[in-house]
């Protein structure tokens, strides 16, 4: 009968912890907001997801006719939201999501795609097919079905993108970069938002694998353009700051550092490059408002204890 009474604790317990593992990420914290085209009009149908950076928690919803939308149940954390319909350039923003307050509206212009001027049904259908496969980490399937429609039709240049980044996914940079660098040539003489959106989603993927490659110079020059074309990207500010900070530029990482976080002041990563930025230009008080603020600001930070314990020995030097 005992060994009964302790199996069954322990099933009970296991079960509990499965329960609990299922609900971690969430909680009662809630964030809205809109979904509009570059003319300000509603864009109703838009799929909304927020993903856990922490857990395994993922939520969806759409957009309604006044493209307006709302996802409940999510617990304190930084959550990624990805916003994305058929004809347009999805979005993705990095938010930190607090319960006991009001979190601010998450607004998101969508701007239209080249794939909305594919008018032929049979092409449509194989850039749907691997769009598909390139969501399943099947890329070497989508490029074998990118290849011919580009050699085929040089007015869907637009998709080496779509190519470069199957390559960029399977660590095969060089083929990644030629599509890339392609890419940029095909733009020449071209204008229109989407050419503006698909050179700097370009420059900034050709930044990435510079720094990767510690090509710092050919880095920065490509996160520069990059930041020209789209200004509002919190992500290529941020690595320009930080590019600039490993290359002792301090006041150039200042600079960017302040313009991601002014971007999205709710996203921490800057808050920490940004605080240890003013410590090396020797401004100690700019750098404890830094890191105060960000403690304030992200209450569950990762890294809270060893900035907590650097705090008291900077306010003693400002003193």
């Amino acid at each position: 009968m005992k060994k009964r009474i302790v199996l069954f604790i322990i099933v009970v317990f296991l079960l509990s912890s499965v329960v609990l593992l299922a609900q971690e990420g969430r909680g009662k914290g809630r964030l809205a907001g809109k979904v509009v085209d570059e003319a300000g009009n509603p864009i109703p149908g838009v799929i909304v997801e927020a993903r856990s950076l922490s857990y395994s928690l993922h939520l969806k919803t759409k957009t309604n006719d006044k493209g307006e939308w709302a996802i409940l149940g999510m617990g304190t954390g930084m959550f990624r939201f990805s916003f994305k319909k058929k004809g347009y350039f999805p979005v993705y923003v990095d938010r930190y999501i607090r319960q006991l307050v009001l979190n601010k509206n998450l607004d998101i212009t969508l701007k239209k795609s080249p794939m909305a001027t594919i008018t032929d049904d049979k092409t449509k259908e194989i850039v749907k097919k691997s769009n598909k496969l390139f969501d399943d980490g099947k890329y070497k399937e989508a490029i074998e079905l990118l290849k011919p429609l580009v050699e085929k039709d040089k007015e869907l240049f637009f998709l080496k993108l779509n190519i470069a980044n199957c390559y960029r996914k399977m660590g095969d940079e060089a083929n990644a970069l030629k599509y890339y660098e392609e890419l940029i040539k095909d733009t020449e003489g071209k204008d229109g938002s989407y050419i503006i959106d698909l050179l700097a989603r370009t420059y900034a993927a050709l930044g990435e694998i510079y720094a990767k490659d510690k090509k710092y110079d050919k880095a920065i020059n490509a996160f520069e353009k990059a930041s020209k074309l789209y200004s509002k990207d919190e992500k290529i500010m941020y690595n320009l700051g930080e590019l600039y900070f490993n290359q002792f530029k301090t006041d150039k990482a200042i600079k960017y550092l302040n313009k991601a976080i002014a971007i999205n002041p709710n996203w921490g990563k800057p808050y920490v490059k940004l605080g240890y930025a003013y410590l090396n230009a020797g401004d100690i008080k700019k750098s404890v408002e830094v890191f105060e603020n960000y403690l304030k600001l992200f209450p569950d930070a990762k890294d809270r204890e060893s900035i907590e314990k650097m705090l008291p020995g900077l306010k003693k030097m400002i003193k």
